[in-house]
């Protein structure tokens, strides 16, 4: 493991790949080889209360190892001369976020193929699994926070946002409005905080995202106000067969309004894992006749 001390600080490294909220920063760490093979979040924490919180991106980095989520491999805490501290955070440099692709899908018109779709619906399914086998949601599911290494392996990241959540409760979340793909039990409500399942709003967040990568469309508020029925009619009015019924249908479950109906994680897997099988068959059928 590579370490990161304060001499990585006092390097001058001016190219930032990417801002978050609160002056939030990704920078590339250059290796003494002179390769970006990490990138560096460096978060500003104001006072002690918010640095005890800030631990826990820290704490989940360091014990939610799955293939599927983006590893922290170090960090390192800096104390500020006028107060508050800076948290360096190393994480493994990736090659692209699905926002990427999804924004070179609808630049050059091209549908992603069906079976990319299920795969990484699959695969990232399987990542939220896992945190919630360990009673971590993860509210913030979005195509930025969906990443890809040079294989082509998807990532689940920021994972600092988590929340764990309590059987018995209250598991509360804060009201974002500018997040897209937020589900609409808290887009909806009139309080900062919304406090409910947020497994099933995972659910939701990552059917929402899987919906506008099928149309090709960003910002679909009005589509997540339809109940399923209609948001599986309209899938199908506007792809028009591009992709199965079974994979719209499956979305538009994801989606369901009122979330005590909403599909769960085990079986939405059950239902990828068939729906991938049919298509690998019809597949070798083609091969087959070629």
């Amino acid at each position: 493991m590579f370490s990161l001390d304060k001499s990585f600080i006092s390097k001058d490294i001016n190219e930032i790949l990417h801002s978050g909220s609160g002056g939030t920063q990704v920078r590339p760490y250059k290796m003494p080889e002179n390769e970006t093979k990490w990138v560096v979040k460096i978060i500003p924490i104001p006072n002690d209360i918010l640095l005890i919180k800030s631990f826990q991106e820290i704490v989940l980095g360091f014990t939610c190892k799955y293939e599927g989520i983006l590893p922290l491999e170090s960090y390192f805490i800096e104390k500020q001369a006028l107060g508050g501290y800076k948290i360096y955070l190393k994480f493994p440099r990736m090659k692209e976020s699905y926002e990427d692709k999804l924004r070179r899908a609808i630049q050059h018109k091209t549908f992603i193929p069906e079976n990319e779709i299920i795969k990484d619906l699959y695969s990232l399914v399987c990542s939220i699994d896992y945190l919630h086998g360990k009673d971590v949601a993860h509210p913030n599911i979005k195509p930025s926070n969906i990443l890809f290494d040079e294989q082509g392996n998807i990532k689940l990241a920021d994972i600092g946002v988590a929340k764990y959540v309590s059987p018995n409760g209250p598991n509360k979340v804060e009201k974002n409005k500018k997040e897209i793909c937020v589900a609409p039990e808290i887009s909806n409500i009139g309080s900062l905080f919304f406090e409910g399942d947020l497994y099933k709003v995972d659910v939701w967040s990552l059917g929402m995202v899987f919906a506008e990568a099928c149309l090709l469309q960003r910002g679909l508020y009005s589509f997540g106000q339809k109940n399923a029925q209609d948001k599986e009619l309209y899938l199908k009015s506007e792809l028009d067969g591009r992709y199965g019924e079974k994979l719209l249908t499956l979305l538009s479950r994801m989606m369901e309004l009122d979330p005590t109906k909403r599909i769960t994680l085990n079986e939405i897997k059950t239902i990828l894992e068939y729906h991938y099988n049919e298509i690998l068959v019809r597949y070798i059928c083609i091969c087959l006749k070629m």
